[in-house]
């Protein structure tokens, strides 16, 4: 079933890409579709790199009956009210000072 997904979930990513590029929208229109893009190919990298031992079998098959997986995933990741704005900060802030250690030490 996980492969099932992965390969929809590839696919879906790369034929949204190709609407993208389709030369059917603006470029203000692709402008605004970017972020979307963005994050659809960060869920498909996530769930074909990192999450695939976390789900049950169960929610494997829940996916694959999602008309659109990353369709799917996108909405509930854009509708889950969470702010990574902290989180995001927390790993900048630590990626600079690593960054400034390795430069200061050269």
């Amino acid at each position: 079933m996980r492969d099932n997904v992965l390969k929809r979930m590839e696919q879906e990513v790369t034929d949204y890409r190709e609407y993208l590029v389709s030369e059917k929208l603006t470029a203000e229109q692709i402008m605004e579709e970017a972020y979307q893009l963005v994050v659809k190919q960060g869920l498909y990298y996530v769930f074909a790199n990192h999450n695939y031992g976390k789900l049950s079998p169960e929610e494997w098959s829940w996916l694959n009956q999602q008309e659109h997986i990353v369709d799917y995933l996108y909405s509930l990741w854009m509708g889950n009210g969470m702010d990574l704005a902290e989180e995001f900060a927390e790993i900048i802030y630590s990626e600079i000072n690593l960054d400034m250690e390795v430069h200061t030490n050269e």
